[in-house]
């Protein structure tokens, strides 16, 4: 049992066996690289420090208890991670920028780290580890999965996986995690929604595709596209030939992009910032 503060910040494990371990003070463990990691039962009493650990091999917390609050901030993990029955007793556990190999390790950490924070009524944190929890569970649905290895690999040597890839890698990714933000990121949605109008706009101004005489400056393109995206209708303009069917589309991502700001923003409002 170490009663005071355990100072292992920066030190490297070839391998690290502290099994049944009880660490009664501060335990820093910051900056330290291990191969394999054995916290097995291990009990921490106060702050548990893993801030920018290096993981190169399986970790294991398995039924080790901490009391006080955890921090695996920027720590990289290039196996897997065992929190399997850890008791998470703190207000804090947070996994934030770290970086995972394998999505399943992710996916799991995470939804430990989501739970003792919503708990906690961390909110802010608890949204980011579920935006991370979510992002995992796309790349395991996607041709990549839990190998680890690029998308390069798998779209030379698994032609059949062209529709998960499609599906999770480029339509999962760009519209429901990065547009969207899984529903917990408001304003990323109305930047892409903003983005999109803009984008629009130029379109119609370069290509003229309004009819009425009297759109002649900028700002009648940026108006006519806002109105368009968010209303949906054309701001007293009328769209001209093909750009009937361009605006029909813009109209539906527009509006179906704002209700789900709208939603997004009331949700979290609702439950405070």
């Amino acid at each position: 049992m170490i009663n005071g503060y355990a100072d292992f910040g920066g030190v490297t494990f070839s391998n690290a066996y502290f099994l049944y371990a009880a660490l009664g003070g501060y335990a820093d463990f910051s900056g330290a690289t291990f191969s394999n990691a054995y916290f097995l039962h291990a009990m921490f009493r106060e702050y548990a420090d893993f801030s920018g650990a290096t993981f190169s091999e399986d970790a294991y917390f398995r039924k080790a208890t901490f009391i006080s609050n955890a921090s695996f901030r920027r720590a990289t993990f290039s196996k897997g991670v065992d929190f399997h029955q850890a008791k998470f007793e703190g207000d804090l556990l947070t996994f934030k920028w770290a970086a995972f190999i394998f999505p399943d390790a992710q996916e799991r950490a995470c939804r430990r780290a989501k739970n003792v924070l919503a708990k906690a009524g961390n909110r802010d944190e608890e949204e980011y580890h579920f935006y991370r929890e979510m992002e995992a569970k796309r790349i395991q649905k996607g041709i990549r999965g839990n190998s680890g290895l690029g998308l390069g690999y798998w779209l030379k040597t698994e032609t059949w996986s062209f529709w998960r890839f499609f599906l999770h890698d480029v339509i999962e990714y760009f519209f429901v995690q990065k547009i969207f933000g899984y529903g917990v990121h408001p304003y990323w949605l109305f930047g892409w929604w903003f983005a999109m109008v803009m984008a629009f706009a130029i379109v119609y101004w370069i290509k003229g595709g309004i009819e009425q005489p009297e759109a002649k400056q900028w700002y009648d393109y940026f108006w006519f596209s806002v109105a368009t995206a968010a209303t949906p209708g054309y701001a007293l303009y009328k769209p001209v030939g093909l750009f009937k069917f361009i605006t029909g589309i813009e109209a539906i991502l527009g509006t179906f992009m704002w209700a789900a700001f709208i939603t997004t923003f009331a949700r979290k409002f609702s439950r405070g910032f």
